[in-house]
Parts: structure tokens; C-alpha cells; sequence
């Protein structure tokens, strides 16, 4: 998330929908304004209608808010412009806001509560698991750990999981890549094959149809035949 961003965000004027879809953008987005949530995403974050969203993003584009990048098999490119947002003359503040009544006098200074008796500190503490350790993903979604994935695979593995009731993790997409490397295929490749198989999870032996060896376990076999020889050795020598 960009705070930088975000800030510059808050005070804009615009419809409901639309603002909403853009604060959910700039949450996703980097310092430089750039993010690639998927459709799907939005609509989750926002409880808005695929065709709302879309409409949202066709009028933040059209009033320079935003600029769009897509790609065949790439998750659309968004960058956010909130300096070249360029608001409707019915949306000015100046002529949405309604004036306070010149009747009503400021509370004085003595009467008014104070800040501290009358608001409520809300402090969020960070997830922790059973273990009782600071859960530090619980602050990636979806779109940044399948970034660069097919919107539709994407949305189809997304679903998978949540059937399964298999939340999507930085560490479950880390062994997914790492048995598709065994097997030569690539994180969309594998996640493709998932949602094809009903697969929650990828590895390279239920493709290639036999075990794959690491790097360590051959080295293990490679010492233990060093062993044996030696032991032959002795053997003969004796």
C-alpha cells in the first residue's frame, strides 16, 4: 500500500463506486502508482457488481485518475494519476457541500470536550498463529502473491482453494514454484494444471510419473556410494 498515495486520494471528490475502486487500487499500489489486481479482486474488496467496477474504472480513466496497460495473458497494468484527476464541474466540493447556517455560533474554546475524554484509541494488534508467533503475510492478498498470473487462472485458482478451504499463502505459492521447477513448468503452468486436475497443490511426480531427486538427495546417494567403495577397498587390501 501506498500511503503517499492514499493521501492525496482521500480529499478527491467523486462518485461512491468509483472512489471506492480507486482506494482499493491505491492500497494494491506501489509508491510509483502502479498495481495489478484483478476484476474479480475489486469486486471482493469493494461487495460491488463486475459491471459497476468496470463502469468505475471506465469513468476514474476518463477523468484522468488512472491510465490502463492490458495484455494478452497478463493481468491489466493500473496506474494511478490522482494529481491529473480532473473532477466533473457538478462534483466540485464548492458546489456538492452545503454552506453551515450563519445562525449557529462556534462552541467557545472553554465548552468544547476534549479530544482525549471524548474519542477512542483503537490499537490493531497483529495476527499471530498458534504458536504464538507475528503472522507477517497476513498482509498480502491474492493479486500480490499471483502477480503476473492469467486474470482467468488466477480467479480459477483463487476459487479452488476457497472450495477447499486452503487459504492462498506466500508459502503454499513458494512450493507450488519450486515443484514446477522440478517438472519444467512454469508457477502458471502448474497453477493451470491445479485448477484442470482439482488440485490444491502441485507436485512434480504426479506429472512426470515418477519421484524427482533434489540437488541434496543425490548428493546423499552420491556419498553413500563414495562410502562403499571405500569400504570395498579394505576388503581387497586386507
Amino acid at each position: 500500500m501506498s500511503t503517499r498515495i492514499m493521501a492525496v486520494i482521500w480529499p478527491l471528490q467523486m462518485p461512491q463506486v468509483a472512489k471506492s475502486v480507486y482506494i482499493s487500487l491505491a492500497d494494491n499500489a506501489n509508491d510509483h502508482g502502479t498495481c495489478w489486481p484483478s476484476i474479480a479482486t475489486i469486486c471482493e474488496r469493494v461487495c460491488a457488481s463486475e459491471r459497476a467496477v468496470q463502469n468505475a474504472i471506465l469513468w476514474l480513466e476518463k477523468h484522468g485518475a488512472l491510465t490502463r496497460q492490458m495484455s494478452t495473458g497478463r493481468s491489466t497494468k493500473y496506474t494511478l494519476t490522482p494529481a491529473q484527476y480532473a473532477p466533473p464541474q457538478e462534483m466540485h466540493p464548492r458546489t456538492t457541500c452545503t454552506p453551515p447556517p450563519h445562525h449557529v455560533h462556534p462552541t467557545p474554546a472553554g465548552d468544547a470536550p476534549h479530544p482525549r475524554t471524548t474519542c477512542t484509541l483503537t490499537v490493531i494488534e497483529p495476527s499471530k498463529n498458534r504458536k504464538g508467533t507475528v503472522n507477517n503475510t497476513a498482509s498480502l492478498n491474492n493479486s500480490d502473491l499471483l502477480a503476473g498470473i492469467d486474470e482467468k487462472i488466477a480467479h480459477d485458482f483463487v476459487t479452488l482453494r476457497k472450495a477447499k478451504k486452503a487459504p492462498i499463502t506466500e508459502t503454499a505459492i513458494a512450493g507450488i514454484k519450486r515443484e514446477a521447477q522440478k517438472a519444467g513448468y512454469s508457477l502458471q503452468q502448474a497453477l493451470q494444471t491445479c485448477c484442470e486436475r482439482g488440485w490444491i497443490g502441485f507436485k512434480a511426480e504426479w506429472v512426470t510419473g515418477k519421484p524427482v531427486e533434489d540437488a541434496k538427495t543425490r548428493n546423499l546417494e552420491a556419498k553413500r556410494m563414495l562410502g562403499f567403495l571405500d569400504e570395498q577397498k579394505e576388503v581387497i587390501d586386507v
